[in-house]
């Protein structure tokens, strides 16, 4: 059976954002806090069948900080939706 995931993107003059749903079996909600932790990349006992991508989850986070943007990751219905907005004219320091 397929999961479907859904890909949206969006953008104004300011900033844009990438949207990520993942329709199959969501990320346990006490693993949300530290997802993006480099160390932990959260806790993926419960996700039977799902190979753990700990270190390109966890640098995903820097990439953003670096580019002045934020990632976010919630629970939705049936699944886990990543949210990414990056600014525009956001230059690495």
């Amino acid at each position: 059976m397929s999961v479907p995931i859904v890909v949206e993107a969006s953008g104004d003059a300011e900033q844009m954002t990438i949207v990520v749903a993942n329709h199959g079996n969501a990320i346990p909600e006490h693993a949300l806090p530290t997802l993006f932790d480099l160390l932990t990349g959260g806790d993926t006992s419960n996700r039977s069948g799902t190979a753990a991508r700990t270190g390109s989850r966890s640098r995903l986070p820097l990439h953003c900080q670096v580019h002045q943007g934020t990632i976010k990751a919630q629970l939705c219905y049936r699944g886990t939706r990543f949210t990414v907005r990056m600014p525009r004219s956001a230059v690495p320091s």
